[in-house]
């Protein structure tokens, strides 16, 4: 990779992690509903042409932001449904305290289904996989389980 293209991506970066930091300060003011690209590119302090080199619209924006927060979410799936009852310790639980730019998008009555669903679509297949080793349940009623937990 030439010097050239690591600054691109070096400032690729940067320009993303500043939408992505302005948007979540904007979430502890308002509304998502209430959020638009003109008020994260003043306060980001970028032009509305950077914003959508970057990011499609603002739910883009929330989108990429889910993907950072459940990126290492594999790794604390076994104990988000504390399937081991002693050792739970609630790693994802841990990482939302210890990371509080995350705890807006769970306050907002907009956010909160959308982050949920997201949450159990990354867990589900590691859950009902585990609930059918562990029991006589077929995949579906494995499913169901998951889904009504």
């Amino acid at each position: 990779m030439s010097e050239k293209t690591k600054k691109q991506d070096r400032r690729t970066r940067y320009t993303r992690q500043t939408i992505k930091d302005t948007f979540l300060e904007l979430l502890k003011q308002k509304s998502f509903t209430k959020i638009t690209v003109t008020e994260v590119c003043k306060n980001a302090e970028i032009n509305r042409g950077t914003f959508y080199l970057h990011y499609y619209d603002i739910h883009d924006v929330l989108s990429d932001i889910f993907n950072d927060m459940t990126q290492d979410m594999l790794t604390t799936v076994d104990h988000l449904f504390c399937l081991n009852q002693k050792s739970c310790s609630y790693p994802f639980c841990q990482k939302i305290q210890m990371e509080s730019q995350y705890r807006a998008l769970f306050l907002d009555d907009a956010i909160a289904p959308i982050l949920l669903e997201k949450i159990a679509e990354n867990t589900k297949e590691g859950y009902v996989t585990w609930l059918m080793s562990h029991s006589l349940l077929t995949f579906e009623q494995a499913e169901s389980v998951f889904i009504f937990k």
